[in-house]
């Protein structure tokens, strides 16, 4: 597959055929990049799809980043960028994207927003993706595990809370998603406007009656013990913040 846009660095090479590829396609053609791209659904080899591609892209899964580099040594005097935000390999420069992608359409003033972790080490980002102007940032391979816990903890935990509280609310209580999405939405301005202050309710006030009731209420709930670890977690934020928070 070969896009039909011009850009006078390329074309890239993409490998993959996932989430991460499909956006990274779109934000080209939207940019007027030109890029080739290889897929295991591909019936020619990697080498014969990516011919002519000096920089090749690998938004492919962790595990297989480094044996897919092995496995082809046309790759050798290659650019290679993988996107993992947790693996350091000295095989390929690590840039990782700092969002959340989904199968939900992106704007492209979105994409543009999307700022981009790179090793420490890695090229300029501006020479190999000279047509992108995303804000970059820089990290040590020692610090990407935590960097990537980060990452994970703030999106996908905060995902797993809200669908919970989406199933929840509407097949125990009868409130619809869209009259929670409200609910939601003032969280998430909450944190905007003074990440903070943002935190609320029975945590801050030290309310250890309510928090004990809330407990109490979620027994044989798997979630109990995310509350009990989220209230622990909680006292390190509240001698940060000050608040009057008890936990003796």
């Amino acid at each position: 597959m070969t896009s039909q846009n011009t850009n006078t660095a390329g074309p890239y090479g993409i490998v993959g055929s996932g989430r991460l590829s499909t956006h990274l396609q779109k934000y080209f053609k939207l940019e007027g990049i030109k890029f080739k791209v290889w897929s295991r659904k591909n019936k020619t080899k990697p080498e014969n799809s990516l011919a002519g591609c000096r920089v090749i892209l690998l938004p492919i899964p962790d595990g297989e980043i480094e044996g897919f580099i092995l496995k082809n040594p046309f790759l050798k005097n290659k650019i290679l960028i993988h996107f993992s935000g947790c693996l350091h390999t000295p095989l390929a420069y690590g840039c990782h994207p700092l969002y959340s992608f989904t199968r939900a359409k992106i704007s492209f003033e979105d994409y543009q927003k999307i700022i981009f972790v790179c090793d420490i080490n890695a090229r300029k980002f501006r020479k190999v993706f000279p047509r992108l102007k995303n804000k970059v940032y820089r990290i040590k391979a020692k610090d990407k595990p935590y960097y990537h816990a980060l990452c994970v903890m703030s999106a996908n935990f905060t995902v797993m809370l809200w669908q919970k509280a989406f199933e929840t609310f509407k097949n125990k209580y009868g409130i619809a998603n869209e009259d929670i999405a409200g609910f939601m939405s003032s969280v998430f301005n909450n944190l905007k406007a003074d990440y903070k202050t943002a935190l609320s309710g029975p945590f801050t006030r030290g309310d250890k009656a309510t928090i004990n009731k809330n407990i109490s209420a979620l027994k044989g709930d798997s979630f109990q013990k995310i509350y009990k670890a989220f209230y622990a977690a909680s006292a390190v934020i509240a001698r940060t913040e000050g608040t009057k928070q008890s936990h003796k």
